[in-house]
């Protein structure tokens, strides 16, 4: 699936190719969000697609890497043991976890962010329980598989550990 990477406002536009490494750099002129659609028809959820760019300034972003370097706060709380044990490591990486995941999406700090689902939910525990048990509803095309098939509880409790990740 290839996607196209493209912000308006910062310029520059670039095409994802599953197993090519591309590169491209852009700045901004100040500090702000800055909204993007994928540009490229990607599938079944392509007109879901979009994401935000955040700019800061060179000092903000050097302490925001930091803190991306390293694991999250709440990394060790008890909705990841839900997490490693109904699979969801597998595919999804977290930093100091077991969940050593490359199939899915990096979740280490998943709580510090917005959105979800590729900007189509916010980052609610609602909306991350939702989509756990049925992406295909929300994100159709997505190829996480439902898991609605387990307690409520379980998926709740995921969803909150998840939301913890900041």
């Amino acid at each position: 699936m290839i996607h196209s990477f493209w912000i308006p406002p910062l310029g520059g536009k670039m095409d994802m190719i599953p197993g090519r490494t591309n590169r491209l750099s852009i700045m901004a002129t100040k500090p702000g969000i800055f909204r993007g659609p994928c540009a490229e028809y990607c599938g079944t959820s392509h007109a879901l697609m979009a994401f935000s760019a955040v700019a800061m300034a060179p000092e903000a972003f050097r302490s925001w890497l930091a803190a991306q370097a390293i694991p999250a706060e709440g990394a060790g709380a008890s909705g990841g043991a839900l997490f490693l044990r109904h699979g969801c490591g597998s595919c999804h990486f977290v930093a100091g976890t077991d969940a050593r995941g490359l199939i899915g999406p990096d979740l280490s700090h998943i709580g510090s962010r917005a959105t979800v689902a590729a900007g189509i939910l916010p980052n609610t525990e609602d909306a991350v329980a939702s989509f756990i048990a049925r992406p295909d509803l929300i994100k159709p095309g997505s190829r996480m598989p439902a898991f609605d098939m387990l307690p409520p509880d379980d998926i709740r409790a995921i969803a909150a550990w998840l939301r913890g990740l900041r």
